[in-house]
């Protein structure tokens, strides 16, 4: 299934794409008219027969508690086409617009925690407004974003230029070796820098003997009372820096951006370091469904 949905996502992603270029400086009826076609092929997409937006969407419902299938689909469509419109504004060039949008409810935790003299790492899962929210936060603060460059050649390159407007360092993690990755992020915490990597990408779960594969560099950890596996370099990178970890959420409304911030965790053991942000991440997710799409990626 997963493998299923990364092709239909591709094969969108084409045709969202093109068609969002062509809608963003259309006039606003035109608009309207193109970004509700946008919405219909999402749609299409949870009817389908064999697709897994529809099955994910209602196993999420059963988590959850609240909504019908349909309903945090719908929340999730509407997030998803409000933040394309951002990040096409932001794309073309709309810097102060996108940067205006911005709210950071936690800001005063941001700050006692660069005060402590090292950088800071924040944790994101997939939302749907990150980049645009970067935008934000990078007026303000020192920014490393790590990044992972789509394998598609012609997906890089249109992600790229949404890259080049965000303002502040990137580092692509995707296609640079290992040793690499750690000396930039090792560097950006020891200058006091905000280091935002991604960090909900979730594999299978090691066994309970053996609860680190260090091979794959996955903890074993527990998310909606089920075991996954979860990436192991954020404590080990922060906990060898001494700074601290916050697990983020990026949630949109009609007129805000905002970047939401669990309490810090300071890396005293590795796995119990990894369980807290995964944790913080399911707190997120409960609070606000409509805004985490990767859940359709990793049903």
């Amino acid at each position: 299934m997963a493998k299923g949905f990364t092709v239909f996502k591709d094969r969108i992603w084409f045709v969202v794409d093109a068609a969002s270029r062509g809608i963003a400086e259309a006039s606003g009826p035109v608009q309207k008219v193109g970004y509700g076609t946008l919405k219909s092929v999402l749609w299409t997409g949870y009817y389908l027969p064999g697709s897994p937006l529809r099955p994910a969407a209602t196993a999420f419902s059963k988590v959850l508690g609240r909504d019908s299938a349909t309903t945090l689909y719908r929340g999730f469509a509407n997030r998803f086409i409000l933040a394309l419109r951002r990040i096409e504004r932001l794309r073309l060039g709309h810097l102060e617009e996108t940067s205006a949008l911005f709210r950071f409810p936690d800001k005063g935790k941001l700050d006692a925690a660069l005060a402590g003299g090292t950088g800071v790492f924040v944790g994101l899962p997939h939302c749907h407004a990150s980049i645009a929210m970067a935008r934000g936060l990078a007026e303000t603060y020192p920014l490393l974003l790590l990044v992972r460059d789509p394998v598609d050649e012609r997906r890089a390159k249109a992600m790229r230029v949404y890259y080049d407007n965000i303002g502040c360092e990137l580092f692509d993690v995707r296609n640079s070796p290992p040793i690499s990755v750690a000396r930039s992020v090792f560097g950006a915490l020891r200058k006091g820098k905000v280091v935002i990597g991604v960090t909900d990408r979730i594999k299978a779960a090691p066994p309970e003997e053996e609860p680190y594969l260090l091979q794959e560099d996955v903890w074993r950890t527990e998310a909606f009372s089920q075991p996954i596996g979860a990436a192991g370099w954020p404590a080990r990178f922060a906990g060898k820096c001494k700074a601290p970890i916050f697990a983020g959420m990026v949630t949109q409304t009609d007129n805000e951006i905002a970047l939401h911030l669990s309490d810090p965790i300071m890396v005293e053991d590795q796995r119990a370091a990894t369980q807290a942000w995964v944790s913080a991440f399911e707190g997120f997710f409960r609070q606000y469904p409509y805004d985490w799409g990767f859940i359709y990626d990793k049903f």
